[in-house]
């Protein structure tokens, strides 16, 4: 299992949890449509690089998935579960699991979308019926939680 944590003190908490547990890995940068470097705006559950606020942000570390898909899963393996809460980075992470095809190697992917994000109901609208032709919906509270599983 990766853990993608960009924010320092929240990467540290998860590597002191998960230290004796070698089948979970715990990588200091978030995942993302492309590889760059961000400031994110830390408020706990809440911490967004889309958060438009005058507070101290702190510069994190973004990997583009398809680049450490290739490196660190492979170009055939098959992943069981993506579950993504990243507030306001789903849009452009799902994206670019679309557009790389990814997405066929995604067996369930788990989402919250938020609303942080520019034009987001157009956006969720068009991510979902992109979705819909590989995966079907397994349950969906908009903006809660939303689960899609690859059809058979």
């Amino acid at each position: 299992m990766f853990i993608f944590e960009p924010v320092e003190r929240f990467y540290n908490i998860l590597v002191s949890k998960y230290r004796n547990n070698d089948k979970i890995k715990v990588i200091k940068a978030g995942l993302s449509g492309k590889n760059s470097l961000e400031e994110i705006v830390v408020q706990g559950e809440r911490s967004s690089v889309f958060l438009d606020v005058k507070e101290p942000k702190e510069r994190v570390v973004m990997l583009d998935i398809f680049d450490f898909w290739r490196e660190n899963i492979g170009d055939t393996r098959v992943v069981d579960l993506i579950s993504i809460n990243i507030e306001g980075g789903e849009y452009d992470l799902i994206n670019r699991i679309i557009q790389t095809n990814l997405i066929d190697k995604i067996n369930i992917l788990q989402v919250q979308f938020h609303k942080l994000y520019p034009n987001h109901i157009a956006e969720r609208a068009k991510i979902i019926h992109t979705l819909s032709r590989t995966h079907e919906v397994s349950y969906s509270f908009p903006y809660v939680w939303e689960c899609f599983r690859k059809k058979t």
